[in-house]
């Protein structure tokens, strides 16, 4: 999962080795693809790969640019894939799979920018705001259970961003105002 040492070992080789860094591209066009699909299987698919993608690369370095992360080049990509799922009018199974895929992404690490985060950050307060105004009434889903899944996910990636906020120092500020909503 390391570029820069799959580069090396691919230069010790006769043959080119097919390590998955290589691929990486194309793992972010199929999982991009997948999310953005009108297919709610293929939705959760793809939210679940870039997952992965995040879990597994998040800590590579990109060998061109110093200091920098090999998924940074990447952002657009996934905030983009978050978009179109993160609203109430989603199915709530694509909607509680894109809240704990976008706390994977704020979380991840990948980038110190905020200003980068921030429409991601801006869908997720969007989604605890309306939790918390609409506490004890129906959001229109067809079961409670539906219903309830969202709002487990919708707390699920609060906790994730107020856990990995201790890590990462530029996330402090991300769930401090809505501490009060989360307790």
């Amino acid at each position: 999962f390391d570029l820069i040492l799959a580069a090396k070992a691919a230069r010790r080789m006769k043959i080119k080795p097919d390590y998955l860094v290589f691929r990486l591209n194309d793992l972010i066009r199929v999982s991009f693809t997948a999310a953005t699909s009108s297919i709610n299987v293929l939705r959760l698919g793809g939210f679940t790969l870039i997952q992965d993608i995040l879990s597994k690369f998040k800590y590579a370095r990109d060998p061109h640019i110093p200091r920098s992360a090999l998924l940074e080049q990447y952002q657009a990509q996934i905030a983009a894939s978050l978009t179109p799922a993160m609203s109430l009018n989603s199915h709530p199974e694509v909607l509680a799979k894109a809240c704990t895929t976008a706390a994977a992404y704020v979380g991840s690490g990948i980038t110190d920018d905020i200003n980068a985060l921030s429409r991601v950050i801006r869908m997720l307060n969007s989604l605890l705001e309306n939790f918390s105004e609409s506490e004890n009434s129906k959001k229109g889903f067809s079961s409670p259970n539906l219903e309830l899944t969202v709002n487990i996910s919708i707390l699920t990636a609060w906790a994730e961003l107020q856990n990995t906020s201790s890590t990462y120092k530029f996330l402090e500020s991300v769930p401090g105002p809505y501490l009060n909503v989360l307790s």
